[in-house]
């Protein structure tokens, strides 16, 4: 009796925890407009808020990393320092700097097999 309360307990506790990240979860479409889980192609999981900035990371639905950047915000693109995005093999699609939401330095954007596709200064 006493191992089938625990037990429930334990499953109680993941499936409220499964629920509360899902609502916490912000789902995309193609076109990055906020969207249900049935109609995205991205979502962003519940942004970290680390000093002045947040870490905002975006997926592919296969659960691949399709962005990474910090910004001055939790939902708007105001990015600032280094931001990467991936193509969903993994592999860096663009890496560009910018400093208080503007594009600022360098860019780099990638081939899908990884090659340096082009570098421009801004």
């Amino acid at each position: 009796m006493k191992n089938s309360i625990i037990l429930l307990c334990i499953v109680c506790f993941l499936l409220s925890s499964t629920i509360l990240a899902q609502k916490d979860t912000i789902w995309y479409d193609s076109n990055w407009k906020v969207a249900d889980k049935k109609s995205a192609d991205y979502y962003r999981p519940k942004v970290k808020k680390k000093g002045n900035l947040y870490l905002q990371v975006d997926y592919y639905l296969s659960g691949a990393k399709q962005m990474e950047a910090y910004a001055h915000s939790e939902t708007d693109p105001d990015y600032e320092g280094e931001v990467k995005w991936y193509f969903e093999n993994g592999k860096l699609f663009q890496l560009v700097h910018y400093k208080n939401g503007i594009l600022d330095g360098n860019r780099k954007i990638y081939y899908e097999s990884g090659q340096l596709k082009t570098n421009s200064n801004y």
